[in-house]
């Protein structure tokens, strides 16, 4: 769903006025893949040993692309306009502090989930911005540069935020 609506919502927002087409973006790789493999999730036979292979071993992949792109943008960018910009300290504060508050708030209110899960969704919820925001922003000729400032300075911070979400969590949880 996360995907879904980033490219459908998000591009969306991103996309100048008159070239927003939230139904557009539904035409893009990365949609219609997932949705192929949402059928193929639920088709009762199993896919061959060679294609999980490959999908198995293109998402290990992932990480390291995400990396490239990521180092890619950043050598566009003065170093210390990178680490530290105020524009970027308010959506490093909801999506570092704010969101998982909010998230650990509600998982509180759910007693039936094991501790593991709810763990396992509050480090979702803390994570700092993707690199995708940047991605996205380049490819809908956005200020892309202030996306990657903004995934930049929230990892670093993330460096404190997220240690101190987990010690706030096994306290409550």
């Amino acid at each position: 769903m996360l995907n879904i609506m980033q490219w459908v919502y998000g591009v969306t927002l991103l996309m100048p006025y008159n070239k927003s087409k939230p139904f557009e973006s539904l035409k893009n790789p990365l949609v219609i893949s997932l949705l192929i493999g949402i059928v193929i999730y639920f088709l009762p036979f199993q896919c061959p040993v060679v294609i999980d292979t490959t999908i198995f071993l293109i998402t290990k992949c992932n990480s390291p692309i995400a990396m490239f792109i990521l180092g890619y943008y950043i050598a566009e960018l003065p170093l210390k306009d990178t680490l530290f910009n105020k524009a970027a300290v308010p959506v490093s504060f909801v999506r570092l502090l704010l969101i998982p508050m909010l998230s650990l708030a509600g998982l509180l209110c759910i007693p039936s989930l094991s501790f593991d899960f709810k763990l396992a969704l509050l480090i979702a919820a803390s994570c700092p911005v993707g690199i995708n925001v940047a991605i996205y922003t380049n490819r809908a000729k956005g200020d892309y540069h202030r996306a990657v400032i903004t995934v930049c300075q929230s990892t670093v911070l993330s460096l404190i935020s997220l240690p101190l979400m987990l010690f706030i969590a096994t306290k409550l949880l």
